[in-house]
């Protein structure tokens, strides 16, 4: 029979022993660690440009943030991209001319933005091509009026880009365009809300990146149709990106409304019925009424593609409805470097 001695001296026995396993098994673990390759520290992502912004000249005198949400789900990081522009119009562009009837020979162009193209011409149109942007124009005098069925007139122009064969990676073309109307003045068009009034219906199919709508002067593939379906103008830039390797710590809801509101946004863009609405300087009290990221596209093709705020509002100069949008860089600004000259 153990007695209380014998006891004794077994627990202290198994006491030493189990300290000595938990020595030996922390020692291991030191020498593990020590000798065992370890991660090397996640270096900051290195500085970007300033977005070069194509802007208006128009300022608000105040900003009415009434209507404004904050959306859900902002993410605390966003990637950039890089385009990737391997291809070309101007290699194929005698095959679309002839697509679209033009028979003569084209002329040649130099544009400081779009660089070298090719102008082709006939009596009721023109088309010119560059390395990465198609625009057709079918000149109009007349047209018909109201009685625009948008979803025949959708698949008209869907089944217009798949015979043109334009390569649309990063355009969605199943999902809802975005819809406006025209009416013609003089020998231009005029944007006007009533349908019952618009000759024209233009669709805008937008590019999009990691989910967020592609915005610019030209951020989108645009196709202008008359109520009976044909095709009088098309605007489409060649837009293939690639994600770049680092993400960067986007700039929070509230510290976008803020340099909006501290009038450090850009105004890049500005629709309404009066003639000279691109031009006009003061935009008075400006109602948002929208508001979410996206990536900017300027026109003259960037080294790379940005994130950024976007926040819509709604206007009235000389009692007539305007329609604008602001953009503010969605990257922290300590990761922004100056535009180099």
């Amino acid at each position: 029979m153990m007695n209380l001695t014998i006891a004794a001296a077994f627990s202290k026995k198994l006491g030493l022993i189990l300290a000595a396993v938990l020595l030996i098994g922390f020692l291991l673990f030191l020498i593990i660690y020590r000798f065992s390759p370890q991660p090397l520290p996640k270096e900051a992502p290195k500085p970007i440009e300033k977005i070069a912004f194509e802007t208006f000249p128009g300022r608000a005198s105040q900003f009415i943030t009434d209507r404004l949400s904050k959306p859900a789900n902002i993410p605390q990081t966003l990637p950039i991209y890089k385009l990737s522009l391997g291809e070309s119009f101007l290699s194929n562009a005698n095959s679309l001319a002839s697509k679209l009837g033009f028979k003569n020979p084209p002329k040649e162009l130099n544009d400081v933005t779009f660089g070298q193209g090719l102008l082709f011409s006939k009596e009721d149109g023109a088309l010119s091509i560059y390395k990465d942007i198609i625009s057709y124009q079918k000149f109009v005098t007349a047209s018909p009026k109201g009685q625009f069925d948008q979803t025949r007139l959708k698949l008209k122009a869907s089944q217009f880009v798949s015979d043109m064969g334009l390569p649309i990676t990063n355009t969605d073309l199943e999902s809802e365009p975005s819809v406006t109307y025209q009416k013609l003045s003089g020998e231009s068009f005029a944007p006007t809300k009533n349908p019952a009034e618009a000759n024209f219906i233009t669709f805008n199919f937008n590019y999009a990146l990691e989910g967020l709508k592609v915005v610019g002067n030209i951020s989108d593939l645009r196709i202008t149709l008359n109520p009976t379906g044909e095709v009088t103008k098309l605007i489409f830039k060649l837009f293939k990106a690639v994600i770049e390797p680092d993400s960067y710590p986007a700039l929070g809801f509230d510290g976008a409304l803020k340099l909006l509101l501290n009038n450090q946004g850009f105004l890049i863009d500005v629709a309404g019925e009066r003639e000279d609405i691109e031009t006009a300087k003061n935009l008075g009290e400006v109602f948002l009424n929208n508001v979410y990221l996206a990536y900017y596209l300027p026109t003259k093709q960037p080294d790379i593609i940005q994130p950024v705020w976007i926040f819509e509002g709604e206007s009235k100069i000389d009692n007539l409805p305007v329609n604008v949008t602001f953009a503010v860089p969605a990257i922290e600004s300590k990761y922004l470097s100056p535009n180099q000259p």
